[in-house]
């Protein structure tokens, strides 16, 4: 009798026992969980800051050029270069004070790269690859201007300049700064023409922005231009601008990243329309 009740002792003993680490374990494992794999995170970009916003389409005489502040504070992990978007606006169709419209969406909460997409921007190019300014080869890769690596985390300012009327370069470049880059990139655009008479064999192409450069077939042209418009001298539209720092998620490369766009200015420019398929 005295061994059958020293077994249940034993056996009480051992149970409450187990019962207790069960209990320990229940505590200890989700710490080990955080502990080892953190909290779920995001990968995130701060927008180009200090933004010197170009907004008086009507005076071309006040600057054609955008300019802005390096986003130095990004993790440059992260951060790559930038992405820009343009959209041309047609002041003579009335359709000028559509670009304050998309300037109200852009500025609302949640607004982003997919929202300049579906107000129908395109996105501009850059090229380094050139045997001068206006040949070069197209790049595709994203993203579209990235600043030479080493001047990255580097606070200073950078100028796309856009003058159309003196010397036109089409170019970016650092603004009052002592800083270079090691190649030029070279602003375009890159649009499709389908213009009737090359029906067939239509195809993309660089363009800038200067006085002959836009065609009436050009696929970034608003659908309001049209043959009647040719013989219009002082011909010009309105270009807004939006830019976005751009990188690659830290866990995932193939996952891209942009920060909020950041609206740099809108410009008006000049243009002898043609319509000839290229």
């Amino acid at each position: 009798m005295s061994l059958l009740i020293l077994f249940r002792k034993l056996t009480g003993f051992f149970n409450k026992r187990i019962g207790e680490s069960r209990v320990l374990f229940s505590l200890i494992f989700p710490v080990l969980i955080f502990a080892s794999c953190g909290l779920p995170s995001y990968s995130y970009l701060y927008p180009p800051s200090e933004v010197y916003t170009r907004d008086n389409p009507g005076d071309s005489s006040n600057g054609q050029d955008l300019i802005f502040s390096n986003a130095y504070q990004n993790n440059l992990s992260i951060f790559n270069g930038y992405e820009v978007y343009y959209k041309i606006y047609d002041p003579l169709s009335g359709s000028a004070a559509r670009y304050q419209n998309d300037i109200t969406s852009m500025t609302a909460t949640g607004a982003d790269f997919n929202t300049l997409n579906s107000l129908g921007f395109r996105r501009l190019f850059f090229s380094t690859s050139y045997t001068d300014a206006a040949s070069f080869i197209h790049d595709s890769s994203r993203p579209a201007f990235s600043p030479d690596s080493s001047l990255l985390n580097q606070d200073y300012r950078i100028r796309f300049n856009l003058q159309q009327d003196v010397s036109p370069t089409y170019l970016a470049e650092p603004f009052l700064s002592s800083f270079t880059y090691s190649s030029v990139p070279y602003i375009y655009r890159w649009v499709y023409n389908d213009s009737p008479s090359g029906a067939g064999t239509e195809t993309y192409t660089q363009k800038q922005f200067g006085l002959g450069s836009f065609d009436i077939y050009d696929s970034d042209l608003p659908s309001t231009v049209s043959s009647a418009d040719l013989s219009i001298s002082d011909y010009y539209f309105y270009i807004s601008y939006y830019i976005m720092s751009f990188g690659r998620d830290t866990y995932d490369i193939t996952s891209l990243v942009y920060s909020v766009p950041v609206y740099l200015g809108t410009i008006k420019f000049k243009c002898s329309l043609t319509d000839d398929f290229y």
